[in-house]
Protein backbone atom coordinates (compact mmCIF):
# COMPACT_ATOMS: atom_id res chain seq x y z
CA UNK A 1 0.00 0.00 0.00
CA UNK A 2 1.01 3.47 -1.09
CA UNK A 3 2.35 5.98 2.19
CA UNK A 4 0.47 9.10 2.90
CA UNK A 5 3.43 11.01 1.40
CA UNK A 6 3.55 9.21 -2.25
CA UNK A 7 0.24 9.97 -2.21
CA UNK A 8 0.20 13.74 -1.40
CA UNK A 9 2.91 13.92 -4.10
CA UNK A 10 1.13 12.30 -6.36
CA UNK A 11 -1.76 14.96 -5.90
CA UNK A 12 0.03 17.96 -5.72
CA UNK A 13 1.79 16.56 -9.42
CA UNK A 14 -1.76 16.35 -10.31
CA UNK A 15 -2.80 19.26 -9.45
CA UNK A 16 -0.23 21.29 -11.03
CA UNK A 17 -0.51 19.77 -14.04
CA UNK A 18 -4.14 20.68 -14.10
CA UNK A 19 -3.14 24.33 -13.25
CA UNK A 20 -0.83 24.26 -15.98
CA UNK A 21 -3.49 22.83 -18.56
CA UNK A 22 -6.03 25.13 -18.06
CA UNK A 23 -3.62 28.29 -18.32
CA UNK A 24 -2.01 26.81 -22.02
CA UNK A 25 -5.97 26.32 -22.75
CA UNK A 26 -6.88 29.91 -21.21
CA UNK A 27 -3.56 31.39 -23.39
CA UNK A 28 -4.90 29.32 -26.64
CA UNK A 29 -8.69 30.59 -26.06
CA UNK A 30 -7.75 34.08 -25.71
CA UNK A 31 -5.33 34.06 -28.98
CA UNK A 32 -7.94 32.49 -31.15
CA UNK A 33 -10.24 34.74 -30.00
CA UNK A 34 -7.62 37.43 -31.21
CA UNK A 35 -7.23 35.88 -34.30
CA UNK A 36 -10.89 35.93 -35.58
CA UNK A 37 -11.09 39.57 -34.53
CA UNK A 38 -8.16 40.37 -36.89
CA UNK A 39 -10.28 38.33 -39.01
CA UNK A 40 -13.67 40.02 -38.57
CA UNK A 41 -11.30 43.48 -39.23
CA UNK A 42 -9.59 42.79 -42.07
CA UNK A 43 -12.99 41.90 -43.48
CA UNK A 44 -14.46 45.31 -42.45
CA UNK A 45 -11.43 46.93 -43.89
CA UNK A 46 -11.85 44.78 -47.05
CA UNK A 47 -15.32 46.01 -47.28
CA UNK A 48 -14.51 50.03 -46.75
CA UNK A 49 -12.03 49.24 -49.91
CA UNK A 50 -14.67 48.18 -51.93
CA UNK A 51 -17.11 51.04 -51.05
CA UNK A 52 -13.91 53.25 -51.57
CA UNK A 53 -13.28 51.69 -54.93
CA UNK A 54 -17.25 51.77 -55.97
CA UNK A 55 -17.48 55.60 -54.93
CA UNK A 56 -14.52 56.23 -56.85
CA UNK A 57 -15.65 54.83 -60.01
CA UNK A 58 -19.50 55.71 -59.62
CA UNK A 59 -18.48 59.51 -58.96
CA UNK A 60 -15.52 59.80 -60.87
CA UNK A 61 -14.06 61.31 -57.53
CA UNK A 62 -10.45 59.87 -56.65
CA UNK A 63 -10.30 57.74 -53.69
CA UNK A 64 -6.43 57.13 -54.02
CA UNK A 65 -5.72 58.68 -50.31
CA UNK A 66 -8.58 57.10 -48.47
CA UNK A 67 -7.80 53.70 -50.46
CA UNK A 68 -4.67 53.87 -49.80
CA UNK A 69 -5.23 54.42 -46.18
CA UNK A 70 -6.94 51.60 -45.70
CA UNK A 71 -4.84 49.23 -47.65
CA UNK A 72 -2.10 50.42 -45.44
CA UNK A 73 -4.23 49.11 -42.47
CA UNK A 74 -5.28 45.79 -44.27
CA UNK A 75 -1.63 45.24 -44.89
CA UNK A 76 -0.87 46.02 -41.17
CA UNK A 77 -3.66 44.03 -39.23
CA UNK A 78 -2.62 40.73 -41.88
CA UNK A 79 0.61 41.41 -40.14
CA UNK A 80 -0.48 40.82 -37.16
CA UNK A 81 -2.72 37.96 -37.61
CA UNK A 82 0.26 36.51 -39.07
CA UNK A 83 2.53 36.66 -36.62
CA UNK A 84 -0.35 35.56 -34.14
CA UNK A 85 -0.94 32.82 -36.39
CA UNK A 86 2.96 31.93 -36.17
CA UNK A 87 3.15 32.34 -32.45
CA UNK A 88 -0.22 30.16 -32.11
CA UNK A 89 1.71 27.08 -34.32
CA UNK A 90 4.65 27.57 -32.67
CA UNK A 91 3.01 26.71 -29.38
CA UNK A 92 1.16 23.59 -30.63
CA UNK A 93 4.42 22.25 -31.97
CA UNK A 94 5.81 22.89 -28.41
CA UNK A 95 3.01 21.27 -26.88
CA UNK A 96 3.09 18.07 -29.02
CA UNK A 97 6.88 18.28 -28.30
CA UNK A 98 6.35 18.25 -24.79
CA UNK A 99 3.52 15.55 -24.77
CA UNK A 100 6.48 13.22 -26.69
CA UNK A 101 9.31 14.24 -24.15
CA UNK A 102 6.22 13.43 -21.16
CA UNK A 103 5.00 10.06 -22.94
CA UNK A 104 9.10 8.52 -23.32
CA UNK A 105 9.83 10.02 -19.31
CA UNK A 106 6.93 7.37 -18.68
CA UNK A 107 7.99 4.95 -20.85
CA UNK A 108 11.42 5.07 -19.89
CA UNK A 109 9.86 4.95 -15.60
CA UNK A 110 8.04 2.11 -16.55
CA UNK A 111 11.07 0.19 -17.89
CA UNK A 112 12.94 1.11 -15.19
CA UNK A 113 9.93 -0.14 -12.77
CA UNK A 114 10.17 -3.60 -14.32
Amino acid sequence: MADWNEIRTKIGKAANTAVKKTGEIADSASKYVKLKTYDSKISSKYESLGRLTYKQIKSGESQAESIAEVIDSIDELRTKRKELADEMEADKQRRAEEKAAEKQKKAEEKASQE
